[in-house]
C-alpha cells in the first residue's frame, strides 16, 4: 500500500518527451551538432535499437522475423554510441517459435528500451537519436499507452528529418519481402 499522496496528471506527448529527454539533451545536441530547437522528433513504428541490443545479446537465438528486421537495420547502420555513463536496458522475454517438420523451440525477444541511441546511417553525414520514451503509470510502472502503439522516436536535423524516414521504409520493404517469401514457404509469418 502506497502511504503518500500520488499526483496524477494527463500530459501531452511534447511534454513527455521533453521530460524524457532532459538528462540527455546535452548529449543529443553535442551527437547531432545543431541545438535540439533545430532538430525534428519523429514518431515511428520501428526500433533499430533492437539491432544494438542483438548485437550486445551475441548468441541468443532470436524469432526469424526480429533477426531479419535488425539484419535490415544492420545495413543501414555504419555506427552508433551511447551517453557516457549509462548502462543501456533491454527487455528480454522467451517465445516459442515454430519451423515446419519440427518441433517448437523458445527464441528470445529483446526490446532495446529507454536509453538513447546515436546511429550512424548510410548516406547521411550527421548522426541520428534513436530513443524509446517510456510512459508508465505509477506507482506500478504499468505503461499507459497500448502495446502496439508506436513510442520509438527518432531526432535528427531537419535537413536529415527525410533522409530518415526513406532509411526506415529501406527497413520496412525488405521485411514485407521477407514476411511474403517466408510466408510462401509454408511457415506462419508474424508481425513486423
Amino acid at each position: 500500500m502506497l502511504n503518500m499522496p500520488v499526483q496524477i496528471r494527463l500530459t501531452s506527448s511534447v511534454e513527455s518527451v521533453r521530460a524524457s529527454l532532459e538528462p540527455y539533451v546535452g548529449w543529443i545536441e553535442q551527437t547531432i551538432g545543431v541545438p535540439l530547437s533545430e532538430t525534428l522528433t519523429l514518431e515511428v513504428d520501428s526500433n533499430p535499437g533492437d539491432a544494438i541490443a542483438e548485437e550486445l545479446l551475441e548468441g541468443l537465438l532470436l524469432p526469424s522475423a526480429t533477426k531479419e528486421r535488425n539484419r535490415s537495420w544492420r545495413t543501414l547502420i555504419e555506427g552508433w554510441s551511447l551517453p557516457p555513463g549509462l548502462s543501456p536496458r533491454i527487455a528480454a522475454s522467451t517465445q516459442r517459435e515454430r519451423k515446419p517438420n519440427a518441433p517448437p523451440f523458445y527464441v528470445w525477444e529483446v526490446d532495446w528500451q529507454d536509453c538513447p541511441v546515436a546511429l550512424r546511417l548510410r548516406g547521411l553525414n550527421r548522426w541520428v537519436v534513436s530513443v524509446k520514451v517510456p510512459t508508465v503509470f505509477p506507482p506500478t510502472d504499468s505503461p499507459v499507452i497500448a502495446p502496439m502503439t508506436s513510442e520509438h522516436w527518432f531526432i535528427a536535423h531537419r535537413e536529415d528529418a527525410a533522409k530518415v524516414l526513406l532509411r526506415r521504409q529501406q527497413v520496412q520493404d525488405r521485411m514485407e519481402r521477407y514476411l511474403e517469401s517466408f510466408a510462401r514457404s509454408g511457415s506462419a509469418a508474424s508481425a513486423v
